[in-house]
């Protein structure tokens, strides 16, 4: 479809423009501030695009579409590459709850670039989060995509989950993975996640029992789920990142192999 450069393939957690928030900068005044200093540097520079798409995520993480909408289509006439402004658009459609919008967005760069994680995972999130989808969303059809992608979909949310049963189904599950059962830790950490599909262990012991069943890619998977959901950094994240940074390492230099 699009020329794939190479800086898109692996986690693709680069791609993801992002601005501080206003807590960061003094609140809304300092948001609108910085605001203010980008569009002056878009203005200086007006072949730019990295400044528009970083005006475009901002604004639109913060409730302003129709101005987000405006820079994505100046990043775009700035020469902005067609995967990185589609994946900012995303995630400005998907701030506004224009979910339809945004997983044909994470789809296309998805489709486009089938190891950037980051879109996978936001599409994982939308089929995860949005409690009504447009009717014409064939949400059986993105599930199985992202099954089929190594992304563990449940089949439903529990409302409320069942975290107590779902630690105990996991903690269960890492014993079993410590004895070399891999298959059946895996089981069990699909029935933890099956009484509550955010519990962040078991995405992370069902990625250490695909890798150790060498399913690379439900692995990766697996991780990057683990870390959407923990909200703090700690011992067990940095080995995740570890892991999936060694991942992209390894594929990246396989591809250069194969040329």
């Amino acid at each position: 479809m699009y020329g794939i450069c190479g800086w898109l393939v692996g986690l693709a957690v680069t791609l993801s423009v992002t601005l501080p928030g206003p807590d960061m900068l003094g609140g809304e005044a300092g948001f609108e501030a910085h605001i203010a200093a980008l569009k002056a540097a878009a203005d200086a520079r007006p072949d730019d695009p990295e400044v528009a798409l970083r005006l475009a995520q901002g604004l639109g993480a913060h409730g302003r579409y129709d101005e987000a909408l405006t820079w994505l289509k100046a990043a775009g006439e700035r020469g902005a590459h067609p995967l990185r402004r589609e994946l900012v658009a995303g995630d400005v459609h998907l701030a506004a709850e224009r979910y339809e919008f945004a997983l044909r967005s994470y789809f296309e760069v998805a489709s486009a670039a089938p190891e950037n994680g980051y879109a996978h995972l936001r599409m994982w999130r939308v089929l995860r989060e949005a409690d009504i989808l447009p009717p014409n969303v064939d949400k059986a059809r993105l599930e199985t995509y992202l099954r089929d992608a190594g992304y563990h979909v449940p089949g439903r949310r529990l409302r409320p989950p069942r975290t107590p049963m779902a630690r105990q189904l996991a903690e269960r599950a890492y014993d079993a993975l410590r004895q070399g059962q891999f298959t059946e830790a895996l089981e069990g950490f699909t029935a933890a996640l099956s009484n509550d599909d955010g519990h962040p262990p078991a995405y992370r012991g069902m990625g250490i029992a695909y890798a150790r069943m060498g399913k690379a890619a439900q692995a990766r998977a697996a991780y990057r789920i683990y870390l959407f959901l923990v909200d703090r950094e700690t011992r067990e994240t940095r080995e995740v990142r570890r892991l999936l940074s060694d991942a992209a390492r390894r594929r990246g230099l396989a591809a250069e192999r194969g040329r």
